[in-house]
């Protein structure tokens, strides 16, 4: 497990597909522990796979966590107010899509019900 700043601690990974994703936890993320897990590591598959949220149910408000892709061939894509149930969706500026570049990170905050790119 690579560590990328002494905050983050509990880092996960996970290879995900060409599909869209739902409500990402633990039967998605081995070791993902909404709430703690702080740092997750996504192989994004050629085609771009798409992440609608996250399971936030053990996420205190201002929580932070860093998405990264680590397999630089695909991108991730995070839709404004996606599929997912509701307080596990990303809000986004201009009600657009955030993607995430290969090797590229970005940081996500659980705010006032949703998830937002820092």
């Amino acid at each position: 497990m690579a560590t990328y700043d002494a905050g983050f601690c509990n880092e996960v990974s996970v290879t995900l597909g060409a599909s869209t994703y739902n409500n990402v936890g633990a039967s998605t993320i081995t070791g993902y522990r909404s709430g703690s897990t702080n740092s997750i590591g996504v192989t994004a598959n050629s085609a771009n796979s798409t992440i609608t949220g996250f399971d936030c149910s053990g996420m205190a408000d201002g929580f932070t966590f860093l998405i990264h892709e680590d397999g630089g061939v695909g991108s991730i894509v995070f839709p404004h107010l996606g599929a997912s149930s509701t307080g596990n969706q990303f809000k986004n500026m201009n009600a657009g899509s955030v993607v995430i570049p290969p090797f590229g990170a970005a940081r996500v905050t659980y705010k006032n019900g949703y998830l937002r790119f820092a």
